[in-house]
Parts: structure tokens; C-alpha cells; sequence
């Protein structure tokens, strides 16, 4: 687990999955560039390109870091899919949508299982 000033996580492989577990949030473009660097890592190392954030545990990092994180989660060809687990219903609708404006295969889950199998199932499609 890696932890920075309120903000702790840790990135893992699970079978075909990348899965992001995080808790707090970054508090500067530093602490979210790090934070990116640490999932790439993986992912490139890997070249695992479906992704599972488990957010449940998050704080709002307020709009420039949010939207920082949202554009690099939708870069063009850095994953596949991306699955992220909220504990809001609003948080969920408005990640939603940002997924929508970006065009991005990205989709908010209430639990870990509906995202798990939302991912998977894309792969056999």
C-alpha cells in the first residue's frame, strides 16, 4: 500500500483486472501525478488495459484534480474499460456522464461483484 499525505492506495493485478483500491484523496497535481505514475507502472508492466477503482473510501478532491483524474482515466488507449466503485448514487451519475462527454468505456458501480462482471463480460463480447 502506498501512502501519501490523505491519501492512501494500492494498485494490484487480479487475474485480468487492474484493480485501484483508495481511500482519502490527493491533495495537489504532485500527490495526483504520483498516484497516476504508480498505476501506470502497473498497468504498463503488465499491459493489463481493464480496470476496477474501488472509490468507496475516497474524499472529494475538488474539480481541477477530479477533472485531472476523469481526462487520464479517458486518454485515448490507456485502458480498455474502466469500472469505479462509488459509495453516491450522485457521484455515480455524475461520473456517468463525464464517461458519456468523453466517450470513454467507463461506467459507475454501487459494488465491487456489478463491476467485476460488467468487466468481464465486456471481454467476452
Amino acid at each position: 500500500m502506498m501512502s501519501e499525505e490523505g491519501h492512501e492506495y494500492r494498485v494490484e493485478v487480479a487475474g485480468e483486472l487492474l484493480v485501484v483500491w483508495q481511500r482519502g484523496a490527493p491533495d495537489s497535481l504532485a500527490q495526483l501525478g504520483a498516484f497516476q505514475d504508480a498505476v501506470e507502472r502497473v498497468r504498463t508492466q503488465t499491459s493489463v488495459r481493464r480496470a476496477l477503482f474501488d472509490n468507496r473510501e475516497t474524499t472529494s478532491p475538488g474539480d481541477e484534480l477530479r477533472e485531472a483524474m476523469v481526462a487520464w482515466v479517458c486518454e485515448a488507449g490507456r485502458f480498455d474499460a474502466v469500472a469505479v466503485v462509488l459509495q453516491s448514487e450522485m457521484l455515480a451519475v455524475r461520473l456517468n456522464m463525464d464517461a458519456i462527454a468523453h466517450r470513454a468505456r467507463m461506467r459507475a458501480f454501487d459494488s465491487v461483484p456489478a463491476a467485476q462482471k460488467w468487466l468481464v463480460e465486456l471481454r467476452t463480447h
